[in-house]
């Protein structure tokens, strides 16, 4: 392996693009017959799941008394999805810490394991350390293990995939010659508890009303195992998917499109297809169903995006897109964009959870919209659903003249339904 030279900018370009935009590189591969190229793929993003454990002998099944020793350990998992959410490929890296065990100590497994706290199971992820030339010798009993292994076997894709679903149905262990069967382990997390909802926000604050093809946050506790967004899907992903690592919600008995999970906040599309009125939000979980929290659907409840705690709105110039801040103000004539959610269905109408692609020659146009700046209407340029996303629109005004001071309140309405106040900086 050659290592990088820092002295050549488009080599350092290239590494930083790799953690960047993997999606803009690809790997080649030439023969002396097809110099140019014979088989090509693009690099893509991946996912990063993180386990934190301590191994202990008290763990072990049964628990191995007068062992004084312990293994703080992190699992890495980087996964690359399919479009319906299981992974596709993955790698696990072990980054394993033992301490405190007898000197001189010879470690012949490091593995996971299906398997409950109260039980022992079989080995569905190897990591490389073995009882023959992977095992690894410590004349003090101390040391760290450092490896990366590949997930590519149909068994332990399968393993991997529930693993991110229930990974409390998993555990690490670390093997000696001593004790073979195990002489430390932990399960990956504690048993989840079921689902609580506690509320529904959209960007800007908690929330009773949401619209079809609206984004909403929902917090509570217990919602996930662990965190999951869309990094881990190609470039070229369509629609949103249907659920992550086990984790799926329904509004109005209608699943609705996930962007990420968590444990305390959910953000997912509202399903065009909700009934109006008051209906259910339902988060299940390998835990199962959580308590209904119920919402109030209307047929739009507009929501201008914030992009930071100051309160800005994702309001930008339609001339070079440029946030409008304090240093950036709008005057009259600009025509300013507004990003919102909380529009409703278009026309033409979009599918849930599909990442918007306008008809040829047009756009996915909104419902009326209105605008105010100042108390002064802001003349409409046009109102669509945002190609290339889901939930988000585009809104684009100009703002009117005789505004006064340095910033002014601006509004979007749906009908006579009005978003949340946000203030652009003007001049």
């Amino acid at each position: 392996m050659s290592p990088l030279d820092t002295t050549f900018p488009a080599e350092v370009g290239t590494v930083n693009g790799l953690f960047t935009t993997p999606q803009n590189h690809y790997i080649n591969i030439h023969t002396t017959q097809f110099g140019g190229g014979i088989m090509r793929d693009q690099m893509r993003p991946t996912e990063e799941v993180e386990f934190k454990v301590n191994l202990s002998p008290s763990n072990e099944i049964p628990p191995i008394a007068g062992l004084a020793a312990s293994a703080v350990t992190q699992v890495l998992a980087f996964v690359a999805r399919n479009p319906d959410g299981t992974p596709a490929a993955g790698v696990v890296l072990y980054d394993v810490n033992y301490r405190g065990f007898p000197a001189p100590t010879t470690i012949t497994g490091l593995h996971i394991h299906r398997g409950a706290a109260d039980a022992n199971g079989g080995i569905v992820i190897q990591s490389g350390v073995d009882a023959n030339a992977g095992k690894v010798v410590s004349d003090t009993g101390n040391g760290n293990i450092f490896k990366v292994i590949n997930v590519t076997t149909p068994a332990a894709l399968t393993a991997l995939t529930d693993m991110l679903a229930t990974p409390n149905a998993f555990y690490e262990n670390i093997h000696t010659t001593v004790n073979a069967g195990g002489a430390a382990r932990s399960q990956l997390t504690p048993a989840l508890a079921k689902a609580t909802v506690g509320g529904v926000a959209n960007n800007a604050s908690t929330i009773t009303t949401v619209a079809p093809g609206a984004v909403i946050s929902i917090y509570g506790t217990n919602l996930s195992p662990v965190f999951s967004g869309l990094d881990g899907f190609a470039a070229g992903l369509t629609a949103l998917p249907q659920g992550l690592n086990g984790v799926s919600v329904t509004i109005g008995g209608v699943k609705a499109p996930v962007y990420f999970v968590s444990g305390n906040q959910i953000n997912v599309q509202v399903p065009f297809s909700v009934a109006a009125g008051s209906q259910p939000v339902v988060i299940t979980t390998s835990s199962g169903a959580s308590t209904a929290f119920n919402v109030t659907v209307a047929v739009a409840a507009p929501s201008i995006f914030i992009v930071d705690g100051a309160g800005t709105g994702a309001i930008v110039k339609n001339a070079d897109f440029s946030l409008i801040t304090a240093d950036n103000r709008a005057k009259a004539g600009d025509t300013i964009v507004i990003y919102s959610t909380g529009l409703g269905q278009t026309t033409p109408a979009v599918e849930t959870g599909g990442l918007v692609v306008p008809p040829a020659g047009g756009f996915n146009n909104t419902g009326t919209v209105t605008v105010t700046i100042g108390g002064q209407n802001a003349p409409i340029v046009y109102s669509i659903a945002s190609p290339g996303f889901a939930g988000l629109y585009q809104t684009a005004v100009t703002v009117p003249s005789g505004l006064t001071g340095s910033s002014a309140p601006l509004i979007l309405r749906s009908g006579t339904t009005a978003s949340n106040t946000v203030n652009i900086a003007i001049q």
